[in-house]
Formats: structure tokens, sequence, C-alpha cells
């Protein structure tokens, strides 16, 4: 009998705190879900739109340049050949690039094309190429008939059609052929113009992508003498079209709309399909956590947590939208910096909190943020250095000599002085003693270093203007051919065996007379040893060869000795 008196107390006991635990889970549910209601109802109040109906432009009619230009790149795909792997722009130091179609090879990573494989290509591409600029001749606003079905639409045939007219402006800017050449240039400005007004963040960001390739393609074909003032002020306006900051926070809005109904899909139907509907990966891949998520959390989910995973989701993207119409009024990345680094801070602190199972779908929808629209800001900094650029060089070509200043470009080149994204400010400009022009922005920090293009630490590398104190207008560095007559020693042995890496940078560095600086990050990289035996190669050249081989890299800087070491 007091066993069984026993054994009914535990029951009931279990029996209590499941009931009560039922019932917390039920208050806990009822308050998220008014407190998520009163939140929306606050939002709409202010003018926030939540719905995509009230958001998404109207349905865009059939667009003949999407098809047109998937066919083309469909018939480019066919081709083992792959242009990208030419087109990334070469630094020889900060602030100096190399001039590509003057080398006496286009260069890769990986490979090497021979201008008469360049010719080549393009001869047995001209038709698909053809095809490609046509259907950009009137570039299309809009593709996207409904926002409510997760489509990738063309945007990887975009970046592809951007690459192969970059790979074509090189050739024709080596061959001589300006016309051809113009043609492609006003190809791809019009590339980062199609579908702007298709407010989804995939379709923003290829534009943003392609108007970097734009950025270098443009520069390379600025130092080709023959332009004439028209065919610059063409381009340029090609340019002053494009648009990528006024259309981010629409992006942002319909982004936020879309997800919002990926929370109602989840309600509906269940984490796991939901999430294959909407293409979304956990994060970190399929991993235990989005097993448990799927398989044992799915309904606790949906009737304990759903309304306060959706409420954080909202909360953390106002905060993103408040900062990025704040930077399209200011137009400055320095005035928001620091608060969109704050946002991404927070979100990523709750999501890898020990409770982050209950924002799973926040976890899958809210991302680096700060990247993204740093990403813009760059390009629509860069843009202004290539519109100023252009305005520069039809002035000189107009009046033989470049202008004094920036604001003597007005109103006949220039509506008005870019504007310079990372601090509100205009470029800054000035003519250099030997008669060129330093162009710069102020770069990430917004900080005015006079237009010093060299990295903040000398271990940095630099592959980007973005990598320097400013970010300045590339000047041109020495071909191929001028530097090829160089003096430099040649050493008939360099052997080394279980030799420290330090020690055997300092050793090569002392007979190639650089003074070296080394990355303070590198820890286990330093911690290996060497033996190798090279004949006949400078000491720069074996010094290099042995930092390849422990995924290690030299950073030049111009105009000095000093070089710096990191990691790739």
């Amino acid at each position: 009998m007091g066993k069984r008196s026993t054994s009914t107390k535990i029951w009931l006991g279990l029996g209590t705190c499941l009931i009560l635990f039922a019932g917390l889970v039920w208050l806990s549910h009822w308050r998220a879900v008014n407190t998520l209601q009163e939140w929306k109802a606050r939002m709409i109040a202010q003018g926030e739109r939540l719905g995509i109906d009230e958001l998404a432009p109207p349905p865009a009619p059939y667009d003949s340049t999407a098809s047109e230009l998937t066919a083309a790149v469909n018939r480019l795909w066919s081709r083992s050949f792959k242009p990208a792997e030419f087109l990334s722009m070469r630094f020889s130091a900060p602030g100096k690039a190399r001039l590509p179609w003057m080398e006496t090879n286009l260069y890769s990573t990986r490979a090497t094309s021979t201008w008469a494989q360049v010719t080549a290509e393009m001869a047995s591409a001209r038709e698909d190429l053809d095809a490609i600029r046509a259907a950009v001749g009137q570039p299309a606003d809009a593709s996207v008939a409904s926002y409510r079905v997760p489509v990738a639409g063309t945007v990887v045939q975009k970046r592809a059609a951007a690459q192969w007219l970059a790979y074509e402006t090189l050739g024709r800017l080596h061959a001589g052929d300006l016309p051809t050449a113009q043609n492609d240039l006003l190809a791809l400005a019009r590339l980062s113009r199609l579908h702007q007004n298709t407010f989804t963040l995939l379709d923003q960001m290829i534009r943003v992508a392609i108007a970097g390739l734009g950025f270098e393609v443009t520069w390379a074909a600025l130092q080709s003498p023959g332009w004439t003032e028209a065919q610059l002020a063409g381009l340029q306006e090609e340019w002053e079209w494009v648009a990528f900051l006024e259309k981010t926070p629409r992006t942002i809005e319909i982004e936020r709309a879309q997800i919002l109904e990926l929370f109602e899909d989840a309600r509906t139907n269940g984490m796991r399909r939901a999430r294959a509907g909407w293409g979304l990966a956990p994060r970190g891949g399929r991993n235990f956590k989005a097993v448990f998520e799927e398989h044992v959390l799915d309904r606790f989910w949906h009737v304990a947590w759903a309304e306060e995973d959706e409420l954080f989701y909202l909360q953390s993207m106002q905060r993103v939208l408040a900062t990025i119409r704040r930077a399209r009024s200011a137009r400055s990345w320095r005035s928001v910096s620091g608060e969109i680094r704050a946002v991404d801070e927070a979100i990523e602190a709750r999501l890898n909190a020990f409770d982050s199972f209950r924002y799973t779908l926040s976890g899958l929808s809210l991302f680096g943020w700060q990247r993204a629209f740093e990403t813009v800001m760059r390009q629509e900094t860069q843009r202004s250095l290539m519109i100023a650029a252009i305005a520069l060089q039809r002035y000189q070509l107009h009046f033989g000599k470049l202008p004094p200043d920036l604001e003597s470009l007005a109103p006949e080149f220039l509506t008005a002085v870019p504007v310079d994204y990372m601090n509100g400010q205009p470029l800054h400009y000035g003519v250099e003693p030997d008669g060129s022009f330093r162009l710069y922005s102020v770069g990430l920090d917004g900080q005015d270093d006079g237009g010093n293009p060299q990295p903040v630490s000398a271990w940095k590398s630099y592959a980007s203007i973005f990598d320097g104190r400013d970010a300045v207008w590339p000047r041109l560095a020495p071909s191929e051919k001028e530097t090829a007559g160089a003096e430099l020693q040649i050493l008939p042995l360099v052997q080394f065996a279980n030799a420290p890496v330090p020690d055997v940078i300092r050793v090569l560095a002392r007979e190639a007379d650089l003074r070296v600086r080394i990355d303070p990050n590198l820890k286990m990289e330093l911690q290996a040893t060497v033996t190798i035996r090279l004949e006949n190669m400078t000491a720069l050249d074996a010094l290099e060869t042995i930092l390849k081989r422990n995924r290690l890299v030299l950073v030049k800087h111009a105009n000095t000795n000093l070089v710096g070491i990191t990691t790739k």
C-alpha cells in the first residue's frame, strides 16, 4: 500500500509539473503573439509596409532581354574556355596596377592566354557576343513577375556575359580596336543597369559585382590613347544612369516581406518543408543542430517560439533598414558603419547563444549585413571615381591640360563633383608634379590621408583600392617589357635543410636587400621548417617560392625595399 501511494504521488507530481510547464508555454506563447502584433501595428502606423503586395512593383512584361541573354550565354558555357580566370586587376604595388592589354600575355593564377588565343576565342564567339550587346542595348528595368516564388532568374548568366565582354575589351584594346572596345564597355555599364528595379537581394548584388568588373576594365581602357571626347561622354553617361544605394532600402523591405511569408509557411507546413521550398540552407550546413531542429524541435518551435523568432527577425531588420535609410540620405559609409557592425554583432550574439534554437528561422534569414552593405558603398565610390576619371580625360582632350580642381569640370563635363560614398564629401583630386593626377576616396575609415594608397599594416596584401589608407584611382605601373631589363643577381644554389621558416625569410630577405615585417597574427605558419634545393634563382624568386609552399605571401610596397609577410 505504501509503495502504491508513493508511486501515485510521483505520477501526480509529474502530471502537475507537465501541466505547469504547458501553462507556462501557453502563457509565453500568448504574450509573444500579443507583443508581435503590437510591434507590427506600431511599425505600420509609422509608415512601414510589411507585405509583398504593398512593396513589389507591377509585374514586368515579357522580358526578351533575359531570354536572348540566356541563350547567348548558354552557348558560350559550352566552351572549355573560362574568361573569368584572366580578369583580376594586377597590382604591382599599392596604388599601382599593370595594364593587362600591354603585357606580353594575359595571365591568371591558373593559366596564361596569348594574344593569338584571345583573338581566336573572340572570333569564334563573335555571334554570341554580338547577341549579348544587342540584348542589353535597351536594358529592361525589371524581370520578376512574382516575388513569392524564390527564383535565381538570370543572375548567373548576367555575370558570365559581363566576364566575356570584359575579356573581349582587353583583346580589342590590345589590337587598338577602340570602337569595339567602346561597345563592350557600354554593354558592361548597361548590364549593371539591367533589371535595376528587380528588388531581390541576389539581383542587386550581381549588379554590383558586374559594376566592379566594369571599373577594372574601364580603368584599363582609359589608359589607351585615341579616345575621342564623344566616345568618353557616351561611356560616362551610361555609368551616370546606374544606381545601387538608392535601390537598397526597397530591396531590404521586400526581403523582409518575403521572409515574413517564410515564417507563415513554416507555421503551416513545418520547418523542413519551408526551408526546402525557399532554398535556405541551415547555418553551418546539414549538421546535428539542423536535423534536431527539423525532426525534434519543429513542433515545439511552432507552439512556443515562432512569434518570438519572428519578432527578433523584425526588430533586427528594422535596425538594418534604419541604418541603410540614413546612409542613403547621407551617402556616407563612415556615418553608419559602426551601427551596422553593432547590428551584426547583436544578431550573432543572439544566434550563437545557448537558446539559439528558438531563433532558427532568423538564423537562416539574417546574415552579414555589414559586408553586403559595405560592398554596395564601395561600388558606389568606385563608380564616382570612374565618372570623375572619364570627365578629367574629356577635359584634358578639350583643353589640352588637366583642370586645377574637380569643380572646374562642372557644368560642362559634370553636373556636380562626384560624391565619395565613404564620407559623403566630394572626391579628392590634385595635379602631380609629373603632370599626372591623383584622384581618391578617403577609404573605409573615412579619414583623408592625402591620397596614400599604402596599407595600414605592412603585412596586409593589396588586392583592391580599398586595401589602402585611401582608395586611390590606380596609377599606371611599368609593364613587363619596361621592367624586364632590371639587373637581378642570380644565385647558383639556394639550399636549406630543416631550417625554421622565420630564419629562411630573414636570410633570403637580406640577400635581396629587403626589409621584412611579419604579420603578428602568424603563429602556426611560422613553426614549419624548410628543406629545399633551388638552382639559378634570384633571392626574391627563391623567397616567393618558399613562401608559396608554406601558404604565405609577400606584400611589396612601392618605392621602398619594405615587404610584408602574411597568409594567403
